[in-house]
């Protein structure tokens, strides 16, 4: 694989109004957070002979598209207190250094625990540190 040479943006979002909402909805917006609704984790909601509509597919790889030029953007993650971190999961601090989990498995994650005040959970990875 190689690298795209690109401003990565998100799938479809110079689409024409009308041509995709937060899927699962009639609302048409480029929010990430209300793109990223309880309508996209339970995923397609059809029947065997029923097909998704194509506002629901551009809703989809949108959602997905974003987070990853985002990733691009980005390089790591900023720590989100929702977010269940595992071990070795880094992320960039508010002070914008990078930090890296001691804790945390798939069964009793590391979550809520900021890595500015909690040396037990995280380790900075800024060199002195």
């Amino acid at each position: 694989m190689e690298r795209v040479d690109a401003n990565l943006i998100p799938f479809a979002k110079n689409n024409p109004s009308g041509y995709r909402f937060a899927f699962g909805t009639n609302t048409a917006t480029d929010d990430i957070n209300a793109n990223y609704n309880d309508n996209i984790k339970k995923g397609w909601g059809t029947t065997p002979n029923e097909f998704p509509e194509v506002e629901d597919f551009n809703a989809m790889a949108y959602t997905s598209s974003y987070l990853t030029a985002y990733l691009y953007q980005m390089g790591i993650a900023e720590w989100n207190n929702k977010q269940n971190y595992r071990i070795n999961s880094r992320v960039i601090a508010s002070d914008g250094n990078s930090y890296e989990s001691l804790t945390g498995t798939s069964e009793t994650p590391n979550t809520g625990n900021n890595p500015l005040s909690d040396l037990v959970n995280w380790k900075s990875l800024e060199a002195g540190s």
